[in-house]
């Protein structure tokens, strides 16, 4: 989810927003009494000389600057912020990258199924992802067709190509991490390695949903630009409605946890090994989020992504047009080259707070520097990255990636992968270390 403007001016009467929400008599009196010309054209908005269309937010040829939303914090709060944080997506990008290469490297990541069929579409649809993130550094050849005019993916190419891996990357992330919660269900509860007997089947349903996600959107020209080229915020609800499904796969985890839970609390009671459950139980739930913690915090982070996400959007569909007359009036009043930060404080109540802002940028932008926290920092990891480098292995390095890679040549009936997350009868983790512990 990204940043949508608020509309404010249209020398047209096209507003973006419904008219029914706005009194447009007054606002056609105060502009009445008001004679805009070049000299009184407050800051942050730009006299034009050249031709204006539709699409830009005009009064007279007094326009909005282009990125728009920046006229609607203090002045150059929130380009600050973007550029900042652009930064930290191009270094989640790169950690991604690296993540694949451990993965494809490294012999217990690479002998492992969910981490070779699942866990790395995740992780290469995180630097699908975060990929838009180049385009953030240059905000105006991507953002702006001409410095009161904002592009979209017809007639800036850079809008076109960061639109692309944004919306695809957001469906790709969604159905990813979908999968793997619902993979790690099926194993868990139903005995069952049905997603990866099926794995073809399912990258191409992930594959045919990213690229629609990518490609209808630019063929129905709903692409707009705002710090990031996105689909416009009066169809933005379809696209994030449609990724919901994020929300059942999460609730199939918590499941698949409850069940863990109380299958071993059973196990542990019928050996008599101890007499008080709740001390009992208080103490698997505990062995179980060691176990766990990895694929359980992953999920979560993806589940917050999404949410935050949703409800950025839900508060920026939901403004109006009606703060415009106080906004531009304290522009006019006080025209001067502070006028942007006086004013800002009658936006507070129409836009995202700027807090509220910087923890989706957080969450977008650190989403590859958290998910390599979760998946990379690790022992086993580490110790075969050094051995891997080195090419030489300790007697006791031998023995710990003994332990961890015999989970992947297990010669019971269960499936590897059930075999990741058991747990003994006592509650502890068995010798057979998870690969995402």
């Amino acid at each position: 989810m990204y940043l949508n403007s608020v509309p404010i001016l249209d020398n047209l009467a096209q507003m973006d927003y419904n008219e029914d929400n706005v009194d447009v008599d007054v606002f056609n009196d105060f502009l009445n009494s008001t004679r805009i010309n070049e000299f009184n054209c407050p800051k942050p908005l730009l006299w034009y000389n050249g031709h204006i269309t539709n699409d830009m937010m005009c009064i007279e040829r007094c326009c909005l600057s282009c990125p728009y939303t920046n006229n609607f914090y203090p002045a150059g709060e929130l380009d600050s912020a973007f550029k900042i944080f652009s930064i930290f997506g191009i270094i989640s990008f790169f950690l991604m990258i690296l993540l694949s290469v451990f993965f494809y490297l490294l012999p217990s990541q690479r002998g492992n199924p969910t981490v070779r069929k699942i866990v790395l579409p995740l992780i290469l649809s995180v630097c699908y992802f975060e990929f838009g993130e180049f385009f953030t550094l240059q905000q105006f050849k991507s953002q702006c067709n001409n410095p009161v005019q904002r592009a979209n993916a017809r007639n800036n190419k850079y809008c076109a190509t960061q639109a692309f891996f944004a919306t695809g990357g957001a469906c790709a992330l969604a159905c990813c991490a979908s999968m793997l919660m619902i993979h790690l269900h099926l194993v868990t509860v139903w005995n069952s390695d049905f997603v990866i007997r099926n794995i073809r089947y399912f990258n191409i349903i992930i594959l045919l949903s990213t690229l629609s996600a990518s490609l209808v959107p630019l063929s129905m020209n709903i692409i707009e630009s705002d710090h990031i080229c996105f689909i416009r915020r009066q169809d933005v609800g379809t696209f994030y409605t449609f990724m919901s499904f994020i929300y059942v796969a999460f609730f199939a985890h918590v499941m698949t946890f409850t069940y863990m839970l109380k299958t071993t609390v059973i196990a542990r009671k019928s050996i008599k090994e101890v007499k008080r459950s709740s001390v009992n139980t208080f103490s698997v739930a505990k062995n179980i989020i060691i176990l766990q913690w990895r694929s359980l915090l992953g999920a979560l982070l993806m589940l917050i992504v999404y949410t935050i996400n949703w409800g950025y959007y839900l508060k920026a569909a939901s403004t109006t047009g009606m703060w415009s007359v106080d906004w531009f009036e304290c522009l006019l009043k006080d025209n001067s080259n502070n006028s942007q930060n006086i004013c800002a404080h009658y936006m507070k109540p129409y836009v995202p707070s700027f807090i509220w802002t910087i923890v989706l940028l957080f969450f977008n932008r650190f989403l590859g520097i958290l998910i390599f926290i979760i998946f990379a920092v690790k022992k086993c990891i580490y110790l075969e990255l050094r051995n891997f480098v080195t090419r030489k292995q300790s007697d006791d390095d031998q023995k710990t990636l003994r332990s961890i890679q015999s989970i992947t040549s297990l010669s019971s009936n269960i499936p590897t992968d059930r075999a990741l997350i058991m747990t003994d009868i006592t509650g502890e983790v068995t010798s057979n270390e998870m690969a995402f512990a």
